[in-house]
């Protein structure tokens, strides 16, 4: 992997970001998680991207204490296996996509990152608020993976306010909810419930009920594949999800 410098006041040149982004998008590969930082409840996962920006400092004080660096926010861009930009990323904890859905986020749990020394450490989000329809609308959890680089300057800061930037790399797992919109069932009309779950099996459990109870379709292997191949990732636009119980 490259080696990431750390500049304490500067900003990172766009080519540098751009040549580190194609870098890591050709180069990760999905990574599993650490036990803790799995979601408590099963989630469908709905896109494995690459991060490639800074973690932001500022230099502050601490009551009699000397002058230190502090986490202020993150700015990067998070790019598919093709090297497309997909999201931006920025203070909130808050991610953006280029189809216009955009979520919030708290840290539930993070964990060191043993593979190597130095890197900013690994961690579990969950969205605190999402909107729009597209990748982000359905996603629940996001996942900081295989970091490089991130953490504070070494060079101590002399200034209050005095601003850092650190390089890093890092793999964003974006985890949530599936869906089906029922407009797309076997020979529906006029229908606009969406059913949603948070895993497959539960999904395809749901959408059948649905179909048998209200639409009056047949129970069958035929029906049940079908179904499948309707199964969409994110938030439907035609209204929000909700799970069928009935």
């Amino acid at each position: 992997m490259p080696t990431l410098p750390r500049t304490p006041r500067c900003a990172v040149s766009s080519a540098l970001l751009l040549a580190l982004a194609m870098t890591v998008a050709q180069t990760v590969t999905a990574q599993t998680a650490p036990a803790a930082l799995q979601p408590a409840e099963s989630h469908h996962t709905v896109a494995t991207l690459s991060a490639t920006g800074v973690q932001i400092y500022v230099c502050k004080r601490d009551g009699d204490k000397p002058l230190a660096w502090v986490f202020k926010a993150p700015l990067a861009e998070l790019y598919d296996a093709s090297g497309k930009l997909i999201v931006k990323h920025g203070t909130g904890p808050s991610w953006e996509a280029s189809d216009g859905s955009k979520i919030t986020g708290k840290v539930l749990q993070q964990a060191p990152n043993t593979a190597e020394a130095g890197a900013i450490p690994l961690l579990l989000l969950q969205a605190t608020h999402a909107g729009g329809a597209g990748v982000l609308g359905g996603v629940r959890y996001v996942q900081r993976l295989q970091t490089h680089g991130g953490i504070a300057p070494a060079q101590p800061c002399t200034e209050e306010g005095q601003e850092g930037r650190s390089p890093y790399l890092a793999q964003r797992t974006a985890m949530g909810r599936r869906y089906i919109d029922c407009r797309a069932f076997p020979s529906e009309t006029n229908c606009s419930v969406a059913i949603s779950a948070d895993s497959d099996a539960e999904l395809l459990e749901a959408a059948v009920q649905h179909a048998v109870s209200v639409h009056k379709h047949t129970d069958s292997p035929e029906l049940r594949a079908q179904l499948q191949t309707l199964f969409q990732d994110g938030t439907p636009a035609v209204a929000p999800p909700k799970t069928a119980t009935a």
